[in-house]
């Protein structure tokens, strides 16, 4: 985008307004410098007006606004800083953009205040404008506020609309009355899910077999029961469930349906005797016109099912339906029965009623309306309390929270203090605002011209009605409208585009001009008799310097209108199905046609006096509506060698197809000896097992078993090393590294893959054991939540290269200098299945309705329609050259956007060509044409690709430098996993040492003592843990509170056997604290007398090539050195040593390193000896792991106390404290304190590997 975006212009900031045909003025803006900087304003910017220039320039005046200019003086007293100006939108992405545009701007003009005036490297009209209305003297004064600004940026308020309430809630706690503690969650699902199965189990569960039918025909089970009330939560809101008999209701139900049988029986004894009656005169007075279709014995014919029907009883006849057939609805209705006969008909009452009659007997008895309610509102109860329970919120809550707390009593005081805080205030994307959000800004911000005058802060709402699309979020633009109506004589409208092309610009406008001035309801369908609410104002265009050129020729026509007839019979729709699969067809041909046009170097963009600049994949994106298009779109250019990369709003991992491929995979790890769960993972494409060692194993036992043999280590390299190593094992042994990056778009299956293995292996660490794995997995991919996530979706570098497959919502905001929609005919109508309709009243308030009545169904189906005609809107102002899009009379074509816009949609198939070249046909800027056929040809990569793909492989004979991150465990255990966390690393070390036991032995339980514990890995962690806590509250004061200590252990043991032994752990731990232990010197310490003292700190060392047999020998020399010991793992090493340290703490001048063990030794205090410790010691190579933690300390005081450090007087020792024996002889605590020489030795191997320590 152009830095002298606007035109120069002397205007006021009062313009001449332009007028459109609503009521309202709007000041067409010219020139930023043109906004009041107060009161509350409200900008309308069409696509690729240049709202963000605008908003840039905005902050660039708020920061000089305490400094006079020659016209004015001084709007504010003090200066703004960056804190204190909110700018606020809706995604993480555009925040991080806004502040870079706005960092950038601010330098930009602190440069220009600084530079002479004719002494500038290019023209900027705002820039130049803005420094003129300040006195020269002022300059510096200008550049440097704004300097400061930009110094700032970091510190800048731009954030998204759900961050900044959240702080707001944090940051005023006590006047919003929110908890200090509340945690967000984007992981909603579960806890909907658990509130659904709870009420099946209270509500259902016990129900008899006739009312267990009901609720099962209303939902299937607890999850769709969920996905069911959902839509109900606005209708039901806060009100609380009341008891609800299911039994009493389907009775009740069903006898009002025989009530409704029997007064359709009654009613109906009469109409058909007069029905008979009226064809039988009619007959004889010659009025029938067709007795084909009515005649005395047709109509006694066509009416003796229901005669039939009539002589059953009310509970017969709700079981036994009578058969109306379609043409009796037709020939017996008001107006098919006036075309069959020559006599008035308006008087007849039972025309039309067989329609009710066959709804009231198909639809039969149903609690679906009272039950929907009723599980609404109790599971959105339950719901809220579990988030309550633990301490969460979703991004709706904080919005809720900040509303309700502004609205509240305090609300005044909490608006002054955020006014104070953010005294200027840009809300962008205002479109996409809900009613909530909007009353938020309201109640802070005056935005009436009568509040305004006494408020010295300002509010920008920045945003564009004709591009709200967001409805299924919950934004609403008839907030924008009511917003309109608020600032009223303070609207500003950006009229002039700088994205697109002259021609593009003006095909856009060409598309939507027709509608905004024949159609009564106008464009966008918001002409109401006071106005047009959402007026289509004709923009300008800046115009792009480049040109769009296919095949030599410069391209005037930058919409092309692709159209498409059902190949038989023109009258007849396309289905959707065969529609989307020829448009992907027919588009990833032309794209084909467009790239190898390139590669030939006459299709491409061209400067004035430039050469042609070829197109490339990437030049080209393809805006799509669902996931479904978007696969049968990047389906088709695979198929003919063109890569793409598929972007959606809430793209996830778990969506891809490769997620089901490795849940079927880890099912067979987990169950090898299942033959049809192992015969499915072999099937999987992932693996890409030939057919012919597929059919081998059908009567191979020896091929068989070789296969569940391999899937049997798969299952124990999943228990012993987890889903990460089991997935990367899979990689290697059926290469699918390989095999997948020479496919086209395998690098991004790749990174699939490896990312699901990354999240798995993450999720692995919060479940217990792989079943829970495998639920978690199915969850994900079947039953996907509703909410996004970062961690899930990846990014390749690589994916900006290739053709852009983009939903229609993501690309909002964005631009392409080629856009293809080649699915733009495809309209999704009503839904009359549906639990809940939402729609807007007159005055524009949201309403919600059960029913569908004709008049909600006609406001429900036109605000539909009004939003598939903005997201058009949006589709077609995307491209900078050209757009291509498809009219087609594919099913439901008539309730779509180019159907209205195009004053078609009364129209049928065979008529849609002549009314499209009708309405635009006339256009030197629209081009209509047919659908271009599909062909089988393919695009060959450019050579340039191959020779990067060439330059990636490794030179013949280059071998790597062995380097890793090795740890104590690595040196111990041989292995290749290094701990990540001290947590981790605590895990590692008792994992390997004791027999596990997972319950605890209550024969040997005793007060203050913890032999009866649970052996293992699991016990070590949690006192690890409690341990930690207690540090981070302080040994004294854990040791000084026993409600304290209570407190920690209670949340680290809240599950499980822990739950029965919580009371058990906080009498050791007090007594720990206090226990005395003998330091390596011989004087006593408690951790409780600890004042110096750092937790879980972590250490790197550094080491060259050297092998541990040197270092074994180094340690076994000089600790210890007449016991045995086993050896470490020989290996090489070479990289860094990583470890984490339980206790660092100073006592008495001297600094010592802690370990916590708890290894089960005995049953007893007298086990835990200092023989039985020393054994154990060396047993395990603890020696080797101190002599380590001994060398970090050793370095550590070197690089602190610098020369003032003496190994005698600081060095303390190590102290191993075996916790199940703190009432043993000595503690159950092992100290040392290893000689200088040896760490100086093993400095000196690390350092120098070939010198002779």
């Amino acid at each position: 985008m152009q830095l002298s975006m606007f035109p120069s212009s002397d205007e006021p900031a009062a313009t001449a307004p332009a007028t459109s045909q609503g009521s309202q003025q709007e000041h067409v803006l010219h020139s930023p410098l043109q906004l009041p900087l107060d009161g509350s304003n409200l900008i309308e910017a069409s696509a690729g007006t240049g709202k963000t220039y605008t908003i840039a320039a905005l902050y660039v005046r708020f920061i000089l606004a305490h400094i006079a200019t020659i016209e004015r003086p001084a709007l504010r007293e003090k200066p703004l800083l960056p804190p204190n100006i909110l700018v606020v939108t809706f995604t993480k992405a555009a925040t991080a953009e806004l502040k870079d545009r706005i960092r950038q701007r601010l330098v930009e003009a602190a440069q220009w205040f600084r530079s002479e005036p004719d002494n500038v490297a290019q023209a900027d009209e705002f820039l130049t404008q803005l420094r003129s209305q300040y006195d020269p003297q002022l300059w510096p004064s200008c550049a440097y506020a704004l300097q400061v600004a930009s110094e700032w940026m970091d510190e800048a308020s731009v954030k998204t609309i759900h961050s900044w309430c959240q702080s707001l809630l944090k940051e005023h706690a006590f006047s919003s009355g929110t908890l200090f503690t509340q945690e967000l969650t984007t992981e909603l699902q579960r806890f909907r899910q658990d509130a659904g199965q709870d009420y099946w189990r209270e509500h259902v569960y016990a129900l008899g077999a006739e009312a267990y039918n009901a609720v099962q025909a209303v939902a299937s089970g607890p999850l769709d029961l969920v996905q069911k009330c959902l839509p109900l939560w606005p209708l039901v809101g806060n009100s609380k469930p009341v008891a609800l008999d299911i039994e009493a209701l389907w009775l009740q139900q069903q006898a009002l349906h025989l009530e409704r049988i029997a007064a359709q029986q009654k009613q109906w004894l009469i109409w058909h005797a007069q029905i008979l009656n009226t064809v039988e005169q009619a007959d004889q007075q010659g009025l029938l016109l067709n007795k084909r279709k009515v005649s005395p014995n047709a109509t006694k014919r066509a009416l003796s099912a229901i005669q039939d029907w009539l002589a059953l009883s009310p509970a017969e006849a709700a079981i036994e339906p009578p058969n109306i057939t379609a043409a009796m609805l037709s020939n017996y209705s008001v107006q098919g029965f006036s075309e069959l006969v020559d006599m008035p008909v308006e008087h007849l009452p039972w025309l039309g009623q067989l329609e009710t009659l066959k709804q009231v007997t198909s639809q039969g008895a149903s609690i679906r309306e009272p039950l929907l309610r009723h599980a609404a509102q109790w599971i959105r109860q339950r719901y809220y309390d579990a988030l309550q329970r633990h301490a969460l919120m979703s991004f709706d809550d904080i919005i809720a929270q900040c509303r309700h707390a502004l609205e509240g009593s305090t609300g005044d005081i909490l608006a002054a203090q955020v006014r104070t805080d953010y005294p200027i205030a840009m809300v962008d994307e205002f479109q996409d605002t809900d009613p909530d959000q909007y009353a938020i800004f309201k109640a802070i911000y005056p935005l009436q011209a009568q509040q305004t005058a006494q408020n010295d802060s300002a509010i920008f709402l920045i945003g564009d009605p004709k591009q709200a699309i967001y409805a299924f979020r919950g934004a609403d633009i008839y907030t924008y409208l009511q917003a309109r109506r608020d600032t009223e004589g303070r609207h500003f409208t950006l009229a002039k585009n700088f994205r697109s092309s002259a021609n593009m610009v003006a095909a856009a406008n060409a598309i939507f001009l027709p509608a905004e001035q024949q159609r009564d309801k106008r464009a966008f369908l918001f002409n109401r008799p006071q106005g047009n609410q959402v007026p289509f104002v004709e923009v300008e265009a800046h115009g792009q310097k480049a040109q769009w050129i296919v095949n030599g020729q410069p391209q005037h026509q930058a919409l092309t209108l692709w159209q498409q007839q059902h190949p038989d019979d023109p009258g007849k729709v396309l289905g959707s199905t065969e529609y989307v699969q020829q448009q992907a067809q027919s588009c990833a041909s032309y794209i084909v046609e467009l790239l190898t046009g390139a590669q030939q170097g006459v299709t491409g963009f061209q400067r004035p006096g430039q050469p042609l600049q070829p197109l490339q994949r990437a030049d080209i994106a393809i805006l799509v509506n669902s996931r479904r298009e978007g696969a049968q779109m990047q389906r088709a250019l695979r198929e003919r060698g063109v890569a793409s990369v598929y972007l959606s709003d809430r793209q996830s991992v778990f969506e891809s197809l490769l997620a089901p491929d490795v849940l079927r995979i880890l099912l067979a790890c987990a169950h090898p000896e299942q033959r049809q769960v192992l015969t499915d993972a072999l099937y999987s494409p992932i693996l890409a097992i030939s057919i012919d060692d597929l059919a081998a194993l059908q009567h191979d036992d020896e091929a068989w078993d070789k296969r569940v043999e391999q899937f049997m280590q798969y299952a124990d390299i999943w228990r012993r090393r987890g889903v990460l190593a089991l997935i990367q094992r899979w990689i290697h042994d059926f290469a699918i590294a390989a095999r997948l990056l020479a496919a086209p778009g395998g690098e991004r299956d790749m990174t699939d893959l490896l990312h699901l293995a990354e999240l798995l292996q993450q999720a692995s660490t919060q479940l217990d054991g792989e079943q829970a794995l495998l639920r978690y997995l199915r969850d994900k991919i079947y039953q996907p939540s509703d909410e996004g996530s970062d961690e899930q979706t990846v990014r390749l570098e690589s994916d900006s290269e290739l053709v852009q497959i983009v939903t229609v919502h993501k690309s909002k905001g964005l631009e392409y200098p080629l856009v293809f929609l080649p699915f733009s005919s495809v309209s999704r109508p009503l839904n009359s299945k549906q639990p809940i309709f939402s729609y807007h009243d007159e005055q524009g308030e949201l309403c919600y309705a059960t029913e569908l009545t004709d008049t909600v169904q006609a406001q429900v189906n036109e605000e539909r329609l009004g939003e598939e005609i903005r997201r058009l809107y949006v589709a077609l102002t995307r491209a900078k050259y050209a757009t291509w899009a498809s009219v087609a009379s594919v099913r439901h074509w008539q309730h779509g956007a180019f159907a209205y816009l195009a004053n078609a949609e009364h129209s049928d198939s065979a008529e849609l060509p002549a009314q499209v070249s009708a309405t635009w046909g006339q256009s030197q800027h629209v081009s209509i044409a047919s659908q271009p056929p599909a062909n089988d040809a393919m695009w060959q990569a450019p050579i340039d690709d191959v020779v990067l793909a060439g330059a990636r492989q490794m030179p013949a004979g280059h071998q790597f430098n062995p380097w890793w991150v090795a740890s104590y465990s690595a040196l111990r255990y041989g292995s290749s996993r290094t701990p990540q966390t001290s947590q981790e690393a605590n895990l590692f070390d008792d994992h390997e040492t004791d027999d596990t036991v997972t319950q605890y032995d209550d024969a040997q339980r005793q007060i203050g003592r913890i032999h009866h514990l649970p052996r293992g890995a699991q016990p070590g962690t949690l006192l690890h843990g409690i341990l930690e806590d207690a540090a981070a509250h302080g040994f004294a004061e854990v040791a000084a509170r026993p409600e304290l200590a209570e407190e920690l252990v209670a949340k680290r043991c809240r599950h499980g056997v822990w739950l029965d032994l919580q009371d058990d752990i906080r009498a050791w731990l007090l007594s720990y604290l206090s226990t005395p232990f003998a330091l390596p010197q011989g004087n006593l310490c408690r951790l409780s007398d600890l004042q110096v003292y750092q937790p879980e700190p972590e250490f790197w060392l550094s080491i060259q090539a050297h092998s541990t047999v040197q270092l074994d020998a180094l340690i076994t020399q000089s600790i210890l050195p007449d016991f045995p010991r086993p050896p470490l793992q020989p290996m090489q090493l070479q990289g860094m040593l990583k470890g984490f340290i339980d206790l660092l703490f100073e006592y008495e001048g001297r600094y010592y390193v802690a370990d916590y063990k708890s290894n089960y030794i005995g049953a007893r205090d007298e086990d835990y000896q200092h023989t039985q410790l020393t054994a154990k010691m060396l047993g395990s190579r603890y020696d080797v792991q101190y002599a380590l933690y001994s060398l970090a300390l050793h370095r550590l005081l070197q690089v602190r106390l610098g020369d003032a450090y003496c190994f005698d007087s600081h060095f303390g020792g190590i102290v191993y404290m075996f916790m199940r024996g703190h009432h043993g002889p000595c503690q159950g605590v092992f100290t040392d304190r290893p000689q200088q020489a040896l760490l100086d030795d093993m400095s000196a191997l690390m350092l120098n590997p070939g010198q002779e320590a």
